[in-house]
């Protein structure tokens, strides 16, 4: 899509329905998918529980691949008879999905053994903005279907997509922020008071900013839904303290690990910090009813948390967090470099992009287009490949090196 102009291609109704089918895969398929991964996996292990295993991870994996695999082709090739009726099953299946996943994930919290804490607030609205923005997508398809149209109306989609995304991935996100990254990077202890306000005042303010999204009230509604968010994340990231250095105690990382993730996770948070005071000013905008920002068709503010904040963060605790699950080292560290610089640059020229009319403005989104699909291919290829039993095999090698050179200083020493 962003490479459009450079190939001559104009922009027509196909623009709007891959931009709003790419929205869902992006946000349920890539993103989504990732935030149930990991879900499944720490849960259990933040109220030290069990989870029920395995028909909840196979059902709600397979309802989701299959889901974004219909909305994705039901709504991008839309001149077929039958894209309302393939977008409509899609829905249905994405219902199912996140009620499987949020009924199994609120089970195993609510059984679990240690005492609750700060991540088991974020995780529980997670799982309801879920359910939320599954519902949500469901009205959206059955109105496609019952109008025979091809593009859903703007207050139908962003609602869709501002519960799926700041709802269900930026909570659970904040959630595994509160105990991983803390962990990972060796944080000072977090602000206990700012952390709760945060909570509260970035899940009030998605509430107002949902519900007049769903009956299409006054601008001035949803605006003063969008400031309060943006106190909330902000106020987040101050507490966590994820930009301040670390303390002495930061922990060791295991053999044959990617040494420089926590750089993802700090740019994470600085791109999110950025696309807060950018929502800030949008709201403002539409409050004072002045124009600050110029009229653009390619929605930067929103692109800024997904490619800035979220993409930087999945990339990043995928790099430590899926070898750490597998037992098995990252390979080709050098890549995840390349992706980490090719991100930065395709978040930035996307911002830019997305303000800047004319050639100027189609070239900076040809630019980030390109190198954020290749910082995609670079940073989850040694991703991938950590799954694979040589990988496993190879820090089965390094560990065992590694005992044995301890044990070697061990018996000089004494």
């Amino acid at each position: 899509m962003l490479i459009a102009e450079w190939i001559g291609v104009d922009r027509g109704i196909w623009w709007i329905t891959h931009a709003q089918a790419h929205g869902m895969a992006q946000i349920f398929g890539f993103t989504g998918l990732f935030t149930v991964g990991v879900g499944f996996h720490v849960v259990p292990r933040f109220r030290n529980g069990a989870i029920r295993f395995p028909l909840p991870q196979r059902v709600v994996l397979i309802t989701i691949v299959v889901s974004v695999i219909l909305r994705f082709a039901g709504q991008s090739i839309n001149r077929h008879p039958t894209t309302g009726v393939l977008a409509v099953i899609s829905a249905v299946l994405l219902l199912i999905g996140a009620l499987v996943f949020s009924a199994t994930i609120f089970n195993t919290l609510r059984s679990g053994r240690t005492p609750r804490g700060a991540a088991e607030r974020w995780i529980f609205m997670a799982i309801f903005w879920f359910a939320v923005s599954a519902a949500l997508h469901l009205r959206l398809t059955l109105w496609l279907f019952d109008h025979e149209a091809s593009i859903a109306p703007y207050f139908h989609n962003i609602a869709v997509i501002e519960s799926g995304l700041f709802g269900f991935v930026f909570c659970f996100i904040f959630a595994v922020s509160n105990r991983a990254v803390i962990g990972f990077l060796g944080l000072k202890p977090i602000h206990n008071t700012a952390e709760i306000a945060s909570w509260a005042l970035f899940n009030a303010g998605l509430a107002i900013l949902v519900v007049s999204r769903v009956f299409d009230a006054r601008t001035e509604v949803s605006s003063s839904g969008v400031l309060l968010m943006t106190v909330g994340m902000i106020l987040f990231v101050y507490a966590i303290r994820v930009l301040e250095p670390s303390s002495t105690r930061r922990p060791p990382i295991s053999p044959g690990a990617y040494p420089r993730f926590g750089r993802f996770l700090r740019s994470a948070y600085v791109w999110l910090i950025i696309s807060a005071v950018l929502l800030g000013v949008e709201a403002i905008e539409e409050i004072s009813n002045t124009s600050i920002f110029p009229a653009d068709s390619t929605l930067p503010v929103l692109h800024v948390a997904t490619v800035g904040f979220a993409t930087f963060m999945v990339t990043g605790m995928g790099s430590r967090m899926i070898p750490l699950f597998e037992g098995s080292i990252l390979p080709w560290h050098k890549l995840m470099d390349a992706a980490f610089y090719l991100l930065t640059i395709s978040v930035f020229s996307r911002t830019i992009g997305g303000f800047v009319t004319g050639t100027a403005g189609d070239w900076l989104l040809g630019i980030s287009g390109s190198t954020g699909l290749i910082a995609v291919i670079c940073g989850f290829l040694p991703i991938l490949w950590s799954l694979r039993k040589s990988s496993r095999d190879k820090y089965t090698e390094l560990a065992q090196e590694l005992g044995r050179i301890k044990w070697a200083e061990s018996k000089a020493q004494n």
